[in-house]
C-alpha cells in the first residue's frame, strides 16, 4: 500500500475512514488497507441501494 501512497501530497486514507457514509469506509478498508470487513451484504441493505433497487425494479 506504500507505494502509491507516497505518490500523493497526502493521505487520503484517514479522512475515508471517518466519512460518515458507510459505504465509503467499507470500501477504504477492504480496497485499500485490504481488511477483511465482512460481507458486501452490509452495503446492500442500506437505504440509498434500496431505493436504486426499487427504481431498477418499476421501469
Amino acid at each position: 500500500m506504500e507505494n502509491w501512497l507516497n505518490l500523493l501530497k497526502y493521505d487520503p486514507v484517514e479522512p475515508l475512514l471517518k466519512a460518515s457514509d458507510i459505504a465509503i469506509q467499507y470500501f477504504a478498508k477492504r480496497d485499500l488497507l485490504q481488511l477483511n470487513e465482512g460481507g458486501i451484504e452490509e452495503i446492500w441493505v442500506l437505504k440509498e441501494p434500496q431505493n436504486r433497487k426499487s427504481t431498477r425494479i418499476r421501469n
